[in-house]
């Protein structure tokens, strides 16, 4: 099927690669809110039980500006392989297992800046930055934080009073 495209596998994987990442209207890559709230809900499930309900819900009504959070970058500085399994049902109900090679796009050393406003009486900020922290250290953002990619540290966690209007 490649060869209706007159693509090598190679480019066809780095194609796939390429296309995983998102970007805004002028080709900017950015980090999606949404990836960054399941960061932040796998790190609230792996808090002690006590608190783990009343975090979840407060991560769930996190609101972060932007939307896409830009990275200054248009392209990516690399990719990594790695192996996945992919299995489907066949027709008789047995499962098909198979392995395939998949690329990801790889961004390093990011300085990204955002905003989170959190509803009255949700998290505190000390919570916020402890969650982030723990987000960052274990779990991290993308398809393959599994195999320990997408991890991130927390530079600075500050709170700060919404203007009244």
């Amino acid at each position: 099927a490649l060869e209706a495209f007159k693509l090598t596998e190679a480019e066809y994987v780095a194609r796939q690669a390429r296309r995983q990442i998102y970007r805004d209207a002028t080709g900017q890559i950015g980090v999606p809110a949404r990836q960054l709230r399941a960061c932040l809900r796998h790190a609230a499930e792996s808090v002690p039980s006590r608190d783990r309900g009343r975090l979840r819900r407060n991560v769930a009504s996190l609101q972060f500006t932007p939307d896409d959070i830009p990275t200054g970058r248009q392209e990516p500085d690399g990719t990594f392989g790695r192996p996945t399994l992919n299995r489907s049902s066949g027709r008789q109900g047995e499962v098909k297992q198979r392995f395939s090679w998949a690329e990801n796009p790889v961004l390093r050393d990011l300085t990204l800046t955002l905003g989170v406003t959190v509803p009255p009486g949700g998290l505190k900020a000390e919570e916020l930055g402890r969650l982030l922290e723990e987000a960052g250290a274990f779990h991290g953002i993308g398809a393959a934080r599994e195999e320990g990619k997408g991890r991130f540290a927390v530079g600075a966690c500050a709170a700060r009073a919404e203007a009244q209007p």
